[in-house]
């Protein structure tokens, strides 16, 4: 019996999962960069690997997988924080 399999990785919760933990680990070395930007980093590049793993090549595939990302990302960086930081003015 498998504790972790594939198919739970390439899950939305296990790509959600594997998004945060990277983003965690990552933001501790790139300090210069918002942790939102690294986050949508991870997101795609984990999106896009998911895309190729799935074998799901066709427009419907690659228009949901695009979704995918950025319910990914939304995810788990807290979407609240997330819509929040985008609809606030910024301050000079």
């Amino acid at each position: 019996m498998e504790f972790i399999t594939l198919d739970m990785l390439l899950s939305l919760a296990g790509c959600v999962a594997i998004v945060a933990i990277i983003t965690q680990a990552l933001k501790h070395y790139f300090t210069k960069i918002n942790a939102l930007w690294l986050n949508l980093i991870v997101s795609v590049i984990i999106g896009v690997i998911r895309i190729f793993v799935v074998k799901d090549l066709s427009a419907t595939g690659i228009i949901t997988g695009v979704l995918n990302i950025f319910v990914i990302m939304l995810a788990a960086g807290g979407g609240y924080d997330t819509i929040k930081t985008i609809f606030t003015p910024v301050k000079k």
